[in-house]
Formats: structure tokens, sequence, C-alpha cells
């Protein structure tokens, strides 16, 4: 064989086996980058495709909460609001210093701390107190605020007590009025029935008056708008006898509700109820958006919790 043989005969050989190794790893290997990266295109598009689904849900949504946090009527309980969730108002002015964890909780069954079991020892939380008496005594919030740094809005139907609250320099939002039971504003009249913590507030509307004993009810979506709460961690219901009919008149689709502690039983209530059909009812209430009846505390207290709350 001359040279010129030899020299083409390893030409092909070489060639070859280049054809050979192409077809078993080069075009292989390429055809999986192709498959790969055909399916990662597939799944950016079915995940675009599923947030453009949900989209007109998600602008539904915002519409509804940009027009509710603008309405008149959230606007005039912004007005009215005392909001010193900045601390500008200076350091807390309590009838007993917090002095640590073992006086902080000045709730009557230790709802905060069951609370804080289910987030873990949370801060920087927010949450809502309806029926806050004075921001001190029997205070469901006091020790998150304190012992955790939360936040958030107090509300307190009697003007005397509310008056108090404000004095101690929560480093909340204060609104002095009521929660409607009817989902409506309204008004009820003679505050002295407000003078004892845990008192109802399911008391029917009564016409217009210039009485200053006069107290005015809001719809419980328009006040957490008005504090731009809509989402929040807790919401403490304790208005004795009216939590079920402000629970069903509330609009949950406009909010994410954490957690719920309600209040069952009503010890000296204008309004006597029964705990057990209390509890039961509400839970038919909630059941639909997702709460969950965690703990009943000390037999009063029902403690529910969005089921993807943790």
């Amino acid at each position: 064989m001359n040279k010129n043989d030899s020299s083409a005969s390893f030409s092909f050989r070489r060639n070859f086996f280049r054809s050979l190794l192409r077809h078993l790893f080069v075009k292989p290997f390429l055809f999986t980058i192709a498959a790969i990266s055909v399916l990662v295109l597939m799944l950016f598009v079915m995940d675009q495709q599923l947030e453009l689904n949900q989209l007109p849900a998600i602008i539904n949504i915002r519409s509804r909460q940009n027009i509710l946090e603008t309405s008149e009527l959230t606007q005039q309980i912004r007005a009215k609001l005392m909001d010193n969730r900045n601390g500008s108002s200076g350091s807390l002015k309590l009838s007993k210093p917090v002095t640590g964890p073992e006086n902080a909780d000045r709730s009557q069954v230790g709802q905060p701390k069951i609370l804080q079991q289910y987030f873990k020892n949370k801060t920087g939380g927010t949450f809502v107190e309806a029926g806050a008496f004075d921001g001190e005594e029997m205070s469901n919030t006091l020790y998150l605020e304190t012992m955790f740094n939360w936040t958030g809005l107090l509300v307190e139907a009697n003007p005397s007590q509310h008056s108090r609250l404000v004095a101690k320099n929560r480093r909340v939002a204060a609104l002095q009025g009521c929660i409607s039971p009817s989902g409506q504003p309204s008004e009820l009249q003679d505050a002295k029935k407000l003078m004892r913590p845990g008192q109802s507030l399911n008391f029917m509307p009564l016409p217009s008056s210039n009485d200053p004993s006069v107290i005015f009810c809001y719809p419980l979506l328009n006040i957490l708008a008005s504090a731009d709460l809509l989402e929040v961690d807790v919401l403490f219901l304790d208005v004795d006898g009216a939590e079920p009919e402000i629970l069903e008149t509330l609009p949950f689709e406009d909010t994410n509700i954490k957690a719920l502690v309600v209040e069952c039983w009503h010890n000296g209530s204008l309004v006597p109820t029964n705990c057990t059909a209390t509890t039961e009812r509400i839970k038919a209430t909630l059941k639909p958006w997702g709460y969950e009846l965690r703990e009943i505390i000390n037999n009063q207290d029902l403690l529910f919790m969005k089921k993807d709350a943790n």
C-alpha cells in the first residue's frame, strides 16, 4: 500500500468514527437538550396561561378593595381613627407597667399566649381587637404588642373607655365606635349600657339623635379598610352576643384574616347565648372560607385558623 492509500484509509476511519460519535452521543445529547428546552417552554406557557386565567379574579379583588378603601364611609371612619401605630405619642402609660412576659399578658384566660403557639411566636404581626375596653384591663393584644412587636387596631364603643385607651399610648390605631351586626351603618343609643367591659353591642339601631351618648356602628369590612387591615393576622371579636351576625355579614372574599378568636360565652351579658349553638353557627359560617376550629379556650373563646395560615 502506498502512502496515498494509507492516508486515505486513515482519513476514512477517522471520519467514520467521528460520524459514529455524532450519532451515538452528540445527536442524542442535542436531542435531549432540545426536548428539555421544549418541556421548559411548555411549562412556562402553561404557567403564564394559568396566571392569565387568574388575572380577572385578581383584578376583580383589587378593584373591589380599591373601591372599598376609597369609599365615603371608609373615609369617614378613617377620619375618626386615632392612629399611633408609629409610636409618635410617646411611651406606654399603663396603670401597671409591663416589666416582662410574666405581667405583659392582661387577657382573661391567656388567649394571646395560646394564639402564639399556633403562630410560633411570630414577631411584627397585626391584630384587630373589637371590644378593647381601656386597652389594658382584659386586653387580648397588649401582650402581642409589648412582647412581640405586633400592632393593629383597637375598637371600643364606650367613649370614656376609649379616652382611657388613647391616653395609654398603645402603639395602635384606635376607633371609638362599634361593629354593626347588620353589615350596614347604624346607631345605638345610651352609652351607659356600655360602661362595663363585655356588654352586648347587639342593639337595634334607633333614629338619629344629637345626644352625645349615641354610638355609631360601622360594617366590619369598612373598619378594616379604614386602617389598611383587610389582611390581618388575628381578629379578636368580643362583643357579647353580636359575633355570629357580624361574621355572617362580613364579605370574607375581600379580606385575608388568618385567625379569629371569637367569644361565645358571655358572663352577665344583656343577650344570653348558648355557647354550643353559637359555636356550631359560627363554624358553619367560617367553614366555607377555609377556617378550622383549632381550640376552645377555657370553654369561652373559639380559636379559628385558616387551613393555610401556618
